[in-house]
């Protein structure tokens, strides 16, 4: 069996982790950069350990709140993890 832990700031943004409120930054160049997580996320069947809509970045300039790290693990070790 393969285990995978993927951990890391992916300076991406997208809906399916980011806060509705940051929809300004779901511009297609930023959705497309989240789709080569998405893609890995579904080849190697990696769930998203790291809940939506938890802030993982304040914005220096703005002190807007988004969510780019993140961390990503196969199926058998997710049952492993008790909190994120």
């Amino acid at each position: 069996m393969t285990c995978i832990l993927w951990l890391g700031d992916f300076n991406t943004h997208h809906p399916i982790w980011d806060e509705n409120r940051n929809s300004h930054l779901f511009m297609h160049a930023n959705l497309n950069k989240a789709q080569v997580v998405i893609d890995a996320m579904a080849n190697y069947n990696l769930q998203m350990l790291l809940p939506k809509d938890i802030p993982t970045l304040c914005a220096m300039a703005s002190q807007n709140f988004t969510h780019l790290d993140n961390v990503l693990a196969s199926s058998s070790l997710q049952e492993l993890i008790t909190e994120c």
